[in-house]
C-alpha cells in the first residue's frame, strides 16, 4: 500500500514538474485587457479577446505593415464576409500572419483579417488562442497563464528576410525600382506610356475597389489605380504594355459612393459596378 501511494506521490511529482507555465501580466487600457506580441517581428499590442474567431488588425496596421515589409502581397488570402458584435455583415481581407510572438512563445500561419476600418482595435482570437494550448484567464490579478504550451519557436522551416531586405542582385533597366519592399516585384520593370508610368504585373489577387486603392498607395513612391481615362489608354495598348488578363480592371474613378468604374480588357467596354465585388488590379503613376 506505501508502495502505491509514494507512486502516486511520485508521479504526480514529475508530472507538475514537467508542465510549464507561463504568467503574462496584461494591461488594462480602456476598460479592456490588452496583450504586447509581435507580428512577424513588428512590436503591436492586441485585446484579449477570447470571443473573436480570428487575430484582427485594422486597415492603418495593415497599410502600415505592407509599406515596411513586415506583410507582403503573399500573405493575403482573400476576401471574406464577416458578422460584427452588432449583427451587421462586412467585408474583410483575410491574411496570414507568418509569425505571431507572445511571451516567448512563437505561433506560426496564423489567420488573421484586415478589417476596413482604420480605427479598429487589435484582437487577438481564436485562430492565435487555439495554437496556445492550454490557459488561465485570471481578471483580479488581469493575468493571462499559458500551461503546458509547446513552443514552437524551432518550427519555422524558411530563413526570414529582414523587412526592407532584398536578395535579388540581377540587374534592372533604367526605370526598374529597386526591390525595397516585398509588394515591388508587382512593380519589376515599368512600362512608360506618354506621362504615365505602368508597374509590370497585375497583383496576383483580385480584391475590393477599397482594397485595391490601399495595396496600390502601399507600394508608395504615388503608385495608385488608375483613373476611367488611364485605364483606357492602357486597354488600347494592353498587347504593347503585356501581363494584362481578360478580366474587368478597377479604375480610381468614382460613380457615386458605392459604385466605381471598371474596364473589361477583352471586351473593353467601361461600366461601373459596386465596390465591394472583386476585379483585377494594375498599379500606375505619373511623372
Amino acid at each position: 500500500m506505501r508502495t502505491i501511494i509514494l507512486f502516486i506521490f511520485l508521479w504526480v511529482c514529475q508530472s507538475s514538474i514537467g508542465l510549464s507555465q507561463t504568467v503574462i501580466q496584461m494591461k488594462k487600457d480602456g476598460g479592456v485587457s490588452v496583450i504586447p506580441c509581435k507580428v512577424n517581428g513588428l512590436p503591436l499590442s492586441f485585446v484579449f479577446d477570447t470571443g473573436a474567431s480570428e487575430v484582427s488588425i485594422s486597415m492603418t496596421e495593415a497599410l502600415f505593415m505592407l509599406k515596411n515589409g513586415y506583410l507582403s502581397e503573399d500573405d493575403i488570402v482573400g476576401t471574406q464576409k464577416f458578422s460584427d458584435a452588432t449583427g451587421g455583415i462586412s467585408e474583410g481581407i483575410v491574411i496570414n500572419l507568418k509569425e505571431i510572438e507572445i511571451a516567448g512563445f512563437t505561433l506560426h500561419n496564423v489567420s488573421a483579417s484586415i478589417v476596413k476600418n482604420a480605427d479598429a482595435p487589435l484582437l487577438l482570437g481564436q485562430s492565435a488562442l487555439s495554437k496556445l494550448g492550454t490557459f488561465q484567464l485570471n481578471l483580479a490579478a488581469n493575468t493571462l497563464t499559458i500551461i503546458g504550451a509547446k513552443n514552437t519557436n524551432a518550427a519555422a522551416a524558411s530563413p526570414s528576410t529582414k523587412p526592407n531586405e532584398s536578395n535579388s542582385t540581377t540587374a534592372k533597366p533604367q526605370h526598374a525600382v529597386a526591390l525595397d519592399n516585398p509588394i515591388s516585384p508587382i512593380i519589376g520593370n515599368i512600362i512608360t506610356l506618354g506621362n504615365l508610368e505602368i508597374a509590370e504585373h497585375d497583383f496576383s489577387e483580385k480584391m475590393t475597389w477599397d482594397i485595391a486603392k490601399a495595396v496600390c498607395a502601399a507600394l508608395g513612391a504615388g503608385w495608385r489605380l488608375p483613373t476611367k481615362e488611364e485605364l483606357n489608354e492602357l486597354y488600347k495598348h494592353k498587347d504593347a504594355i503585356g501581363g494584362f488578363a481578360a478580366a474587368n480592371y478597377w479604375s480610381s474613378s468614382e460613380y457615386s459612393s458605392n459604385f466605381a468604374w471598371y474596364q473589361n480588357f477583352f471586351f473593353g467596354n467601361q461600366f461601373y459596378y459596386n465596390k465591394g465585388n472583386i476585379s483585377a488590379v494594375r498599379a500606375v503613376r505619373t511623372f
